[in-house]
């Protein structure tokens, strides 16, 4: 596939004749464009090719022997849905357990640890989901009310143009309300807060991934307080998928990863009672990442 930098999610093939006539036929996502009689070679580079004012391209591309357009149609329809990928433009919300030191590139640190951040890591790891960075809202210390105030100048400065598929947001927040507020935490309330964001991100031209919140670890103040709103906050974000587009279960991943529900009590993990900053914790984090944008 050729990606067209002015249109989304589109395939080209070239495909000579099926009888052999030495004609070779474009088609633009699986229809047929136009046909060329022996103008281009088997194997074309096609940096000066162009197709009225709107479509040029860069790069090589194989000319296949005889199929036919149903065939292509077939084709084009498998690349579309299990190779071709567009580059994600990925917003940020969130507090410490997202941020990173730089808005701007992958190539980013977690700042207490100066460990890989994970969404690098599922870059690295996966390079065919390509993506960047739009900017990294990320805040320690933040909740969901606070996010959800400055949300609506976040989107205004990273709008989505008209007909993009390939914005994303990436939202995960609750843990510093029950946290600031753990004799008496509200997760309905938090729950209100996110699902309001997800809505306005939507409405913006977002896929929207949610995501459940890991556990603290059991020497924090009012534990089961906090145990206890962590749960509720959790099955209310997975109560209705519907609200979204992909869904980060982090908490399960994590209790999957470490074969219990302590895992915050675990260094390989943790770096501290909140922060699952050690190698092992990012790579549990990437996990659930690249699994959500790789479903989108």
């Amino acid at each position: 596939p050729i990606q067209a930098h002015t249109l989304p999610r589109t395939v080209f093939a070239l495909v000579r004749d099926e009888n052999s006539s030495g004609d070779v036929s474009l088609y633009r996502d699986g229809a047929l464009v136009e046909t060329y009689s022996n103008t281009i070679p088997l194997h074309t580079e096609l940096e000066d090719l162009q197709f009225g004012d709107e479509w040029r391209f860069a790069g090589s591309m194989l000319v296949n022997d005889a199929l036919t357009s149903s065939e292509v149609t077939s084709l084009t329809e498998e690349i579309k849905a299990t190779v071709y990928r567009d580059q994600w433009k990925v917003l940020v919300e969130g507090d410490s357990l997202s941020r990173t030191s730089t808005n701007s590139h992958l190539k980013t640190t977690v700042p207490i640890t100066g460990g890989t951040h994970f969404m690098t890591v599922a870059g690295n790891d996966h390079p065919e989901l390509d993506y960047e960075f739009l900017a990294n809202d990320a805040v320690g210390g933040v909740r969901t009310d606070e996010m959800e105030a400055d949300f609506t100048t976040l989107l205004a400065g990273n709008t989505v143009p008209s007909g993009a598929e390939n914005y994303v947001l990436r939202i995960m927040g609750g843990t510093n309300d029950i946290n600031q507020n753990s004799s008496n935490p509200n997760p309905s309330a938090y729950y209100a807060n996110l699902k309001s964001m997800w809505s306005e991100a939507r409405d913006a031209g977002y896929k929207v991934v949610a995501c459940t919140i890991p556990r603290r670890a059991t020497t924090v103040t009012d534990y089961s307080n906090v145990l206890a709103a962590t749960l509720e906050l959790n099955e209310l974000i997975k109560s209705d998928r519907t609200l979204y587009d992909a869904l980060e279960d982090v908490d399960a991943a994590f209790i999957a990863a470490s074969g219990g529900t302590a895992y915050a009590d675990n260094s390989t993990y943790y770096v501290d009672e909140t922060h699952p900053y050690e190698a092992a914790g990012q790579a549990v984090l990437a996990g659930t990442w690249f699994a959500a944008i790789d479903s989108l």
